[in-house]
């Protein structure tokens, strides 16, 4: 999706699980497409935030090579790679591929759940840095989270009597 902002925004990681959950018990049925699903949702665990991380790795890997890289034959053949398959070095794959974003991947896809980037907002700065690492400078989730942290959810309001205040 874009934004009327002009951001990109990722979607659907959460739909399907949300609608299976409707008539299942999550932890006893698996929930999601099986070429995107977590380790914890392949062995049918009960899944937090950090499943959707896993989702978004595989699907920057995607990107880079053109193919989802745990993709089997069949459904447990996929499920399979998912829980076991070996992370290929992306740098391998595809010429260009940087060294710091293929660690960034393989961190994103990693088996045990504490091992992945904890939050969208880690991950959203581990790539904000490799983007940035020649020049970085503050994107505007960064400026809004500051903003926020400054002047509280009234941000935009408080910020801008603050800069009407302190720039006559």
């Amino acid at each position: 999706m874009l934004a009327s902002e002009g951001d990109v925004k990722l979607t659907d990681f959460g739909i399907a699980k949300a609608l299976d959950l409707m008539y299942n018990e999550e932890g006893e049925v698996i929930a999601g497409k099986d070429e995107y699903l977590s380790p914890e949702q392949a062995r049918c665990e009960v899944t937090d935030a950090r499943a959707d991380l896993f989702g978004c790795g595989i699907v920057l890997a995607e990107l880079l090579c053109m193919r989802n890289i745990f993709e089997g034959e069949s459904s447990e053949a996929t499920r399979e790679n998912i829980l076991k398959m070996e992370l290929p070095d992306f740098t391998k794959i595809r010429e260009g591929v940087d060294p710091k974003l293929n660690a960034i991947l393989h961190k994103t896809l990693a088996r045990p759940r504490e091992e992945r980037y904890q939050s969208a907002a880690e991950l959203l700065t581990a790539l904000e840095v490799y983007l940035y690492s020649e020049g970085y400078g503050p994107t505007n989730e960064k400026l809004a989270d500051y903003i926020r942290d400054l002047f509280g959810t009234q941000g935009v309001t408080a910020s801008t009597r603050w800069m009407h205040k302190n720039t006559r």
